[in-house]
């Protein structure tokens, strides 16, 4: 089964030589929501809600459903996966902040 996920940072055509998983259909979108730069100088989602006024441009992407978890070990602990709907309507996974306070 495929699944939509949408990304904003290193899944980005042409960021990777090799991506972790297959990636298919890329559609250009983007996440409302609330974001902010961390120390570590990357992008952080911190919510993808219609109540942020911050339109976070990137990519959708179809993957097998079976990839998730090879997606979620590329991310890392700093994100976990939740469900979005993106501003072209896609029901899609994105990665968001999961670094402590």
């Amino acid at each position: 089964m495929k699944e939509l996920v949408f990304t904003y940072g290193t899944l980005l055509p042409g960021y990777l030589a090799e991506t972790p998983v297959p990636l298919h259909n890329p559609q250009e979108d983007f996440v409302v929501g609330e974001v902010e730069i961390g120390e570590d100088g990357e992008l952080y989602l911190l919510d993808a809600s219609s109540s942020w006024p911050f339109d976070l441009m990137g990519v959708v992407y179809e993957i097998e459903e079976q990839d998730l978890l090879a997606l979620d070990d590329y991310e890392g602990s700093k994100y976990r996966r939740i469900r979005c709907t993106t501003g072209k309507g896609r029901d899609a996974w994105v990665y968001v902040d999961n670094r402590q306070p």
